[in-house]
């Protein structure tokens, strides 16, 4: 942890985010398990200050999907429950949790007013948190190639600025020393999906029910609450559907270390089976997973549906149950 320290105080003093902007990307990739991490400064528009080390290839796709964000529009509410990274806020000491204090006092360490570190790694579905020594040594490893780009200056900028499409700076370490290599690097659009399993029987049943209900929309949301227990805090999962009368069925909550896709499509056909029918048409949310998850079922039982990219009634009954919260 004292490592860390160090060189958030020496990336502080830095200011690499003069020479960065936060499209300047390059990864790095930790000598420790191979995993890449896309290294995102923070600060040239002069609000927001740090870094992010998108992990993975989830983390690319949370990247991604903040690139193609439009400025103008709301913020995909989703992407909160989905990020995956690594993260270094510089705030005001109000915003630092005790246990954060407690550290920086051991290590009799002091930060200017507004530049005071927020250490947490982000997991889909779960509520930022601490660091575990494999993510510290990571986040380390990260900071050291930032710092290490900057002292070569713009001529580390000009390279990543002038990478044929597709092309990536990636620091890696061979032997004892970091070097630079120029890597295509292709990562999947989504994640894996698991194959969903239903009985013949079921099957059976589900063809000969009448398609006489009413349309739906079907997603599976996260509740803005953390769950605290049990632990690590986490946000729950509903499976929420709403027809046009603007009836909400709860469908069922879950907890995202559980196999809730598997669940979660179990849960919707036997609410058709319970109801002796079938909805006429379910529209679904595209870049669900459950979509893909359900979209199998749809086919094999002949229910009409459609992925879309908002699901209206859904995100006002959201905005509505955040409203009650707040």
């Amino acid at each position: 942890m004292e490592k860390l320290y160090s060189l958030i105080q020496k990336f502080v003093q830095a200011e690499p985010w003069e020479l960065f902007e936060s499209e300047d990307v390059f990864f790095v990739q930790s000598p420790a398990d191979g995993i890449m991490y896309l290294c995102s400064v923070m600060g040239n528009g002069g609000e927001e200050f740090g870094i992010n080390a998108f992990r993975g290839a989830q983390g690319m796709r949370n990247f991604e999907k903040m690139l193609d964000h439009d400025p103008e529009g709301p913020m995909d509410r989703n992407l909160m429950f989905e990020l995956d990274m690594l993260a270094i806020n510089l705030c005001t000491r109000d915003y630092m949790d005790k246990k954060d204090l407690k550290i920086t006092k051991n290590l009799m360490l002091t930060f200017r007013g507004g530049e005071w570190p927020l250490i947490r790694s982000y997991r889909p579905h779960y509520y930022p948190y601490f660091l575990t020594e494999t993510e510290i040594e990571a986040l380390c490893d990260c900071l050291q190639q930032i710092l290490e780009l900057y002292e070569e200056g713009e001529m580390a900028v000009e390279q990543i600025r002038t990478l044929a499409p597709g092309e990536m700076v990636v620091r890696c370490k061979e032997d004892s020393s970091w070097i630079s290599r120029i890597v295509n690097i292709g990562y999947a659009t989504k994640e894996d999906i698991p194959e969903i399993h239903l009985d013949d029987s079921t099957i059976k049943r589900l063809l000969s029910l009448p398609a006489s209900g009413l349309n739906e929309m079907i997603d599976l949301v996260h509740l803005p609450a953390v769950i605290e227990d049990p632990a690590p805090p986490h946000y729950g999962l509903m499976l929420l559907g709403i027809d046009p009368q603007n009836i909400a069925n709860e469908y069922g909550l879950f907890q995202p270390f559980q196999d809730y896709l598997q669940e979660s499509c179990e849960k919707i056909v036997q609410a058709f089976l319970a109801r002796g029918s079938k909805p006429g048409f379910i529209l679904l949310r595209e870049d669900s997973p459950l979509a893909d998850c359900f979209e199998t079922i749809a086919k094999l039982v002949d229910i009409k549906f459609e992925k879309v990219d908002e699901l209206l009634f859904i995100s006002e009954f959201l905005d509505s149950m955040e409203s009650t919260m707040s």
